[in-house]
């Protein structure tokens, strides 16, 4: 092994809290850390907002389905679109 030729970049170092904050794992639990964070601030803040967004909710499906209803496309199609609109909202 020792007459094999390799070509390294750099020494290797020992992995400490350093090599901890720059990991991808630590960036990513930062990262998803954010979000819910995030959505946490976005239902709060939507909460008093809530009656006026399942009105637009429910003209938008309305709206949809009246469209796919009339639309031209495959019948498999529109059962398959009509099944995704009802069933988003519920989350």
């Amino acid at each position: 092994m020792e007459n094999e030729k390799v070509t390294r970049l750099g020494k290797p170092v020992r992995k400490g809290l350093l090599g901890f904050v720059f990991s991808r794992f630590f960036l990513i639990v930062v990262l998803l850390i954010a979000e819910i964070l995030l959505l946490a601030i976005l239902h709060r803040w939507f909460l008093d907002k809530l009656p006026v967004l399942l009105y637009l909710q429910y003209v938008f499906t309305f709206i949809m389905v009246i469209y796919l209803l009339n639309n031209s496309m495959d019948s498999s199609a529109k059962l398959t679109w009509l099944l995704v609109i009802s069933i988003v909202p519920v989350p």
